[in-house]
């Protein structure tokens, strides 16, 4: 019953299973792009976390919901449908039927061996199966869903633990590890679990239980009986003989929605850097005062949302040519809100982490974009601190903590997937990274580099758009900001 990512397929140039972590994160709440970009799972800069978050909210994927991830303009921002369906999704690929068969009658086997055995502390009663291994109209299964009814046989009570313990290590030694202590109970469970599955519960058996089957009003299957003899042919039904139909307190099945690819360039929402959404709860959006011209767009908006916060104004500006694709944004505080990196009547410090990583998200989205189009065009980026920020951002280490989109390798993080990672030169006030470009290249640099596109290709553009390939940089165009 579960969803499926596809394992080929990629978000942001990144593996889909990197969104899903970035997903899960965000659902149970961290303060800062970092805290999810450093999980071990997601492993990317804080930069790219922010990307990607930002991405998942433009496509619906976060928004704000209510418990059941229905839109709620009055919720806190939480994972759509949408969004859970990927949160919640296995990346186990789909298996033939015969795989999930064969699991099956392991299972079945184990619970007749049991129904033999006159003195055992617990009997399997019934084993239901649902989902899509009875669904004639399925040739594979991503889970074999199964619902296993058990029931004590008379030995309970605290004075029956020993009793029970014994029995079990000498009916079947080696089912319970050597130190296993029934005081804090779960024998029973543990009894079970290992003596249908074994030592390890196979990946593709998925255990449900009947409030859950009856709840859902689902088609299921009756393959084990006791009070028939055990293993019985199925017996098949549309819905579990006590269920009156489906509750209307399940969820709806989950889908696994499509991953739209970007038509046109928007810059990453600046509400994504808010606490209340890196947190999940409510809180007011953040303001934005957008322009767009054919060939730019620009917006500012004031990144103040956390209680007492300093307020922070942010303006972005990007201009597209047929050469290259230049970013400006800057940083600035009210004057009277800068005094030496200390509180100012009480007051936290500005946002500057999250808003920097903002913008480095809109970098990096702006290099998937440029892959999409299949553009050869560099990208500039210039980010200007006022002196104002510069006065907060003292007590950060700014220029070593932040700026990772060139420093990314000591961090063990990714910055940028390969193929977007080709010029872009962003500099953070004046302090630049490490940059190249096809069009400073030199014979060795082509050998080893992973482009999009051959040498060729870009020479052919190059030509056409009247830009000389040298060492010094592309004619006419300034080696960065």
């Amino acid at each position: 019953m579960t969803t499926h990512l596809d394992t080929s397929m990629e978000f942001l140039g990144w593996p889909v299973s990197k969104l899903r972590a970035v997903l899960r994160a965000q659902n149970v709440g961290k303060s800062s792009f970092g805290d999810v970009g450093y999980l071990s799972a997601v492993k990317l800069t804080s930069g790219a976390a922010a990307a990607m978050l930002g991405e998942a909210f433009l496509l619906g994927f976060i928004a704000k919901v209510d418990e059941d991830g229905n839109p709620d303009p009055n919720g806190g921002y939480g994972l759509t449908k949408s969004g859970k369906a990927i949160a919640a999704a296995t990346a186990m690929r789909r298996t033939k039927k015969d795989n999930a068969k064969r699991i099956l009658e392991r299972v079945l086997a184990k619970a007749a061996e049991l129904a033999v055995d006159a003195v055992t502390p617990i009997k399997v009663e019934k084993i239901w199966v649902f989902g899509s291994y009875i669904d004639p109209s399925r040739p594979d299964v991503g889970d074999l869903d199964v619902v296993i009814e058990t029931r004590f046989t008379g030995i309970d009570g605290t004075s029956s633990f020993r009793r029970r313990l014994e029995y079990i290590r000498d009916r079947y030694p080696g089912l319970l590890p050597s130190g296993f202590d029934p005081i804090f109970g779960g024998m029973d469970d543990y009894f079970v679990n290992r003596m249908l599955y074994g030592a390890r519960k196979p990946a593709l058996l998925a255990p449900n239980d009947i409030p859950t089957l009856i709840s859902l009003g689902c088609p299921c299957a009756l393959y084990f009986d006791i009070d028939n003899g055990g293993i019985i042919e199925p017996q098949f039904h549309a819905r579990h003989p006590d269920s009156p139909g489906r509750s209307n307190t399940v969820s709806e099945k989950l889908a696994m929605p499509e991953f739209e690819l970007m038509k046109e360039f928007s810059f990453t929402p600046p509400v994504v850097a808010t606490h209340e959404f890196l947190m999940g709860g409510g809180g007011a959006d953040v303001e934005v005062t957008t322009s767009r011209l054919d060939s730019a767009m620009e917006d500012s908006f004031v990144l103040d949302s956390y209680p007492r916060m300093v307020p922070m104004t942010v303006k972005r500006k990007l201009t597209f040519s047929d050469t290259e694709w230049a970013y400006e944004a800057s940083l600035s505080v009210p004057k009277g809100m800068s005094k030496g990196g200390r509180n100012v009547d009480g007051r936290y410090r500005p946002d500057i982490r999250n808003a920097v990583d903002l913008l480095h998200a809109d970098i990096l989205r702006l290099a998937a974009f440029r892959q999409e189009q299949g553009a050869k065009v560099e990208i500039y980026a210039d980010v200007s601190l006022s002196k104002s920020v510069k006065t907060w951002e003292s007590d950060y280490d700014f220029r070593h903590r932040r700026f990772v989109l060139h420093d990314h390798e000591t961090l063990g993080l990714d910055a940028f997937p390969t193929p977007f990672s080709w010029g872009v030169d962003f500099a953070l006030d004046g302090y630049g990274g490490g940059y190249i470009g096809p069009a400073m290249m030199d014979d060795d640099d082509w050998d080893s580099a992973t482009l999009p596109f051959s040498r060729n290709e870009y020479e052919a553009w190059a030509k056409e758009h009247g830009i000389a390939p040298t060492q010094d940089g592309p004619s006419g165009m300034s080696p960065g900001p």
